[in-house]
Order: C-alpha cells, then sequence, then structure tokens
C-alpha cells in the first residue's frame, strides 16, 4: 500500500504542471514518472516541487504554459542559464507570480524579447538576473518588489531613465545595469547596504549624489561610459571606476 501511494503521488505531481512544462519544453532527460527525480528539479520532503534548474540541460521547447507556476505553491528557485548555446527565445505566462511563492528567478543568454513585466508582481523576489537576454523595453516599475537584494539586468537594450522607485528599495546589496541605453540622471538610493552599483557603458548624464557614498556600504561603483559628474568622494571607494 504505501509503495502504492508514493507512486499515485508521483503520478499526481507528473499529471499535473510539471508534466505540462515537459510537454512545453521538451528536455531530453526528464520523461519518467517522478518529476522529483528529474535533473535540475528540487523538491521538499513532501515531495513538493521547489526549484527548477534549467542549467546545462538541453530543451527544444521555449514557451512555459500558463497554469504551471500557479499549481507550483512552494517554488522558491527558477533557473535557466543557456550554456550549450541553445537558440530559443523564451516566453514567460502570465501568471508567472500567481503563486507569489518566487524568491530567485533567474534567465541567462536566452533570448527574452522585452521585460517581462508580470515579474513585479513576485512581491517575495530577492534575487532577479536577466542578463544577456536582447531585452529591449524600459525598466519596470519596482515599487511592489520592495524585498529585492540583488538585480542583474545587464547587456540588454534598456532604455529610458532608472525609475526613483529603485533607489527607494532599502534592501539592495547588487544592482548591475552596465551595458545598456539607459539614459537620464542617476536616481538617489536609500539602501545602506548597497555594496555594488554598476552602470557602465550607458548613455547617463547629471551629476551622482553624494549621498550615494556616505549611506551606502559600497564595495564598487561603475560609472564609466556615460556622461556622468562623479564627485570626489568615489576616489575613498576602494573600487570606484569612473572617468574624470
Amino acid at each position: 500500500m504505501a509503495v502504492f501511494m508514493i507512486f499515485l503521488k508521483a503520478h499526481l505531481i507528473f499529471a499535473g504542471p510539471m508534466e505540462d512544462l515537459q510537454n512545453s519544453l521538451q528536455v531530453d532527460s526528464w520523461g519518467n514518472p517522478y518529476p522529483c527525480s528529474w535533473p535540475g528539479v528540487y523538491c521538499d520532503w513532501d515531495d513538493e516541487v521547489t526549484s527548477i534548474a534549467l542549467s546545462g540541460l538541453t530543451f527544444s521547447g521555449s514557451i512555459i504554459p500558463e497554469n504551471i507556476f500557479i499549481n507550483l505553491i512552494k517554488l522558491e528557485y527558477f533557473s535557466a542559464v543557456n550554456t550549450l548555446n541553445l537558440n530559443n527565445t523564451f516566453t514567460l505566462p502570465k501568471d508567472l507570480c500567481s503563486a507569489n511563492s518566487l524568491i530567485h528567478f533567474e534567465i541567462f543568454n536566452f533570448t527574452l524579447d522585452t521585460f517581462p513585466f508580470q515579474l513585479t508582481q513576485c512581491s517575495k523576489l530577492q534575487v532577479l538576473h536577466l542578463t544577456f537576454c536582447s531585452i529591449v523595453s524600459t525598466l519596470p516599475d519596482f515599487t511592489n518588489l520592495s524585498n529585492l537584494k540583488i538585480l542583474e539586468l545587464n547587456h540588454n537594450n534598456f532604455t529610458g531613465v532608472i525609475p526613483a522607485n529603485l533607489g527607494s528599495l532599502q534592501y539592495l546589496e547588487v544592482v548591475h545595469l552596465f551595458n545598456n541605453k539607459l539614459t537620464g540622471n542617476l536616481p538617489t538610493f536609500v539602501s545602506k547596504v548597497l555594496e555594488v552599483l554598476d552602470v557602465r557603458e550607458n548613455l547617463l548624464d547629471g551629476t551622482v549624489n553624494d549621498d550615494l557614498f556616505s549611506k551606502a556600504s559600497g564595495l564598487y561603483f561603475g560609472f564609466d561610459g556615460n556622461l556622468l559628474t562623479v564627485p570626489d568622494l568615489c576616489k575613498e571607494i576602494p573600487f570606484c571606476v569612473y572617468v574624470k
């Protein structure tokens, strides 16, 4: 009976959102009736999926359908890192944050075309990586991402200004916006735990606020490749990169 119940539970997991995900993505190494044993899939003691890491896996699909994330109520970590030079363009579902369990979301070197604005509804999100994704977009409103600690949106094609509400996030530790096409002034950052702020190789102008260096715990600031005026306080930071 115990063995049957384990099989039944595994079947229910497979027959639900994980089966739908596999049917869409067609991951080569997925397929047996127990998703918790699939490479890159991690579960808790109740066999609830908590982490999906597609890094280093080969798959032919690119559309993540609706009703996947909303039914993975304990999913905290999602990562798709393209180390195999796959030619995939990801399409993310509108209900991506419906379960509001995501803490870490990462896509690297897969084409997204535009920023998935539905991610701004993931209010528990602490880490957001979308790098080398060919994103052509403005930056989103970050107001709802009050728990965000690490933001990496470098090597894309973001245009427009950096929203002031990004600077208002008090838990920010790392901000990577380098190698985009951002314009305007650098907003004031209120976080006292900000260690890395890298906005190199954009089209920013104006004057960097002195408060940035006095409030933050800054280990690295990158301003090079812009038209920014950087105060002399930058010299007191061990790694503050700019051309005066």
